[in-house]
């Protein structure tokens, strides 16, 4: 589960990457010679709203799915048994 959490935290951060790539330059900053009067950024299209409403419950829905086929996996014993350790250790002992 925390590898699950992990990866899902590295996607979600990989998906804020082009919206640090579209921020606008610090003030006083050089944008160079291809800056215009208005500064870097790119205009929002006028449905941004439903592009953003859409991607969330597309991810909401992945995840449910995951966290379904984990309770399912779990509950019905579906583990394989390479995971499993061919003898049982216990570091209490040592």
């Amino acid at each position: 589960m925390k590898r699950l959490f992990s990866a899902a935290m590295f996607g979600a951060g990989m998906a804020l990457l082009p919206l640090i790539a579209l921020a606008a330059d610090p003030p006083g900053g050089h944008a160079g010679p291809v800056s215009t009067a208005g500064g870097r950024g790119v205009p929002l299209p006028h449905d941004m709203s439903t592009i953003v409403l859409v991607t969330l419950l597309a991810l909401t829905a992945l995840f449910v799915t995951l966290t379904l086929g984990y309770l399912y996996r779990r509950e019905r014993h579906l583990d394989w048994a390479f995971q499993a350790p061919a003898v049982p250790h216990d570091d209490a002992h040592h």
